[in-house]
């Protein structure tokens, strides 16, 4: 049978958001909840394209579904908190500071993820991504608005 319009649309839209953008670094880590009492949260983290972006788990990275966030790295600041921990804001934050914690070993291994070769990431590999992704976020037309 013939594709009616509609559905040639819908699936030229699932395409476009399948093709593969560049991934720098990718990987879990703790990221503290927004709400009052959310506390931390793991989450699968790819850093690319002059953007950070994250996932409830690795499968759905792989499975390419939609992000729970995705946040353009322009105007990258990034505060370390301790050996493992960091916070970050970017020019399209506004007043919301992302805390992420690199501590993830323990968590990773209840939640039985898969990690592949690079196993668990140190916060230093992991500001120095973010901060390698926010210096391409700077030329226009480098990073979509999100």
């Amino acid at each position: 049978g013939e594709l009616t319009a509609q559905e040639w649309a819908s699936a030229l839209e699932q395409e476009a958001y399948t093709v593969e953008t560049p991934v720098r670094l990718s990987g879990p880590l703790l990221k503290r909840s927004p709400h009052f009492f959310g506390g931390w949260q793991l989450r699968w983290f790819e850093v690319g394209s002059g953007t950070v972006r994250y996932y409830g788990s690795p499968d759905e990275a792989q499975a390419r579904a939609k992000p729970h966030g995705e946040i353009s790295l322009a105007g990258l600041h990034v505060q370390r908190r301790s050996t493992s921990a960091f916070d970050f804001t970017t020019k399209h934050t506004g007043d919301t500071k992302f805390s992420l914690d690199a501590n993830v070993a323990s968590k990773v291994r209840s939640s039985g993820w898969e990690l592949g070769p690079t196993g668990v990431l140190t916060s230093q590999q992991w500001v120095a991504a973010l901060e390698q992704e926010a210096a391409l976020a700077i030329r226009p037309g480098a990073s979509r608005e999100v």
